[in-house]
């Protein structure tokens, strides 16, 4: 009795089918350091802007958007860009995301902006169609310098 339950609960453990699913977001509800996008977290924006069709995989998805939002010039001093891309299949969910984080900004309010997208995944043919766009930023003034934020920094 005890080998067939110590596989059963392995495949629960590994492959997470004795729950309900996590929702279409990786552990914790979020991508790494960014939650998934909502109105609480974001400033919601229209990820028709990107140009995709729908038909790229999330590595071409993320390559497009990094295109799109590069800085004409990238600036002097300490400017740093971050590109990652995260996808659920690893844990069978259909979801990924882009996240792009670039600080150092020469803004004299914004410090670091951060931007997700998220994608629904065709199973078959790996498409990626982006589903949610979001920014947040970190404020150069204000009482929390440190803490993202999806309003407008004074």
């Amino acid at each position: 009795m005890r080998s067939a339950i110590r596989p059963a609960l392995f495949l629960c453990l590994v492959t997470a089918a004795c729950g309900p699913a996590p929702g279409l977001r990786p552990a914790g509800g979020g991508w790494g350091d960014a939650p998934a996008v909502s109105d609480r977290d974001y400033a919601l924006r229209d990820a028709a802007i990107f140009g995709l069709t729908g038909q790229e995989s999330l590595d071409e998805a993320g390559a497009v958007i990094q295109s799109r939002l590069a800085l004409a010039e990238p600036p002097e001093g300490i400017f740093a860009e971050t590109l990652k891309i995260y996808s659920g299949e690893i844990i069978g969910l259909d979801r990924g995301a882009v996240v792009l984080t670039q600080s150092g900004l020469p803004d004299d309010a914004v410090e670091t902006e951060q931007h997700v997208i998220e994608f629904a995944i065709d199973a078959d043919t790996g498409a990626a169609a982006a589903t949610a766009y979001g920014t947040r930023q970190k404020c150069r003034r204000g009482g929390n310098p440190d803490q993202f934020t999806n309003r407008p920094c004074p």
